[in-house]
């Protein structure tokens, strides 16, 4: 969905504006650069801005410099070809019961929630539901 879209991407931008040097964003910037290309295809002039200021904060926070080629080859090879594929979506696990999470990796108070600690997908997502989040 378009707005669902139009707000997670200032979201993506912060994160990669203020946590841009963790090491688990810095794994994951070519998937980053990937979003906010895809994003550039979209009508909303905010969406474009949100993007092409997410594009150059990613350059800007990658320190390695065949990473950089990397990211500007892929960036130029999709504004050539006019075509930039859809970031792939996150599958959940095929097994429900294999462990996200170190055994105590999550740890829960609410005593409405059962407390204890999530180790697996499915508790996570029961969890979720109880919360009307899913």
């Amino acid at each position: 969905k378009p707005q669902v879209r139009a707000a997670g991407a200032p979201y993506l931008l912060c994160l990669v504006k203020y946590c841009g040097v963790h090491p688990l964003v810095q794994q994951r910037l070519k998937l980053v650069q990937q979003h906010f290309s895809f994003m550039l295809s979209e009508k909303s002039e905010f969406m474009q801005e949100v993007a092409s200021k997410g594009i150059g904060l990613v350059y800007d926070m990658c320190g390695d410099d065949t990473i950089k080629d990397e990211l500007v080859a892929t960036l130029a090879k999709g504004l050539m070809s006019g075509t930039i594929e859809a970031p792939s979506k996150m599958v959940r696990p095929e097994d429900e019961n294999a462990e996200l999470f170190e055994d105590g990796g999550i740890k829960i108070d609410d005593k409405a929630l059962g407390g204890g600690n999530l180790t697996t997908y499915k508790e996570l997502c029961t969890v979720a539901t109880e919360l009307g989040q899913p």
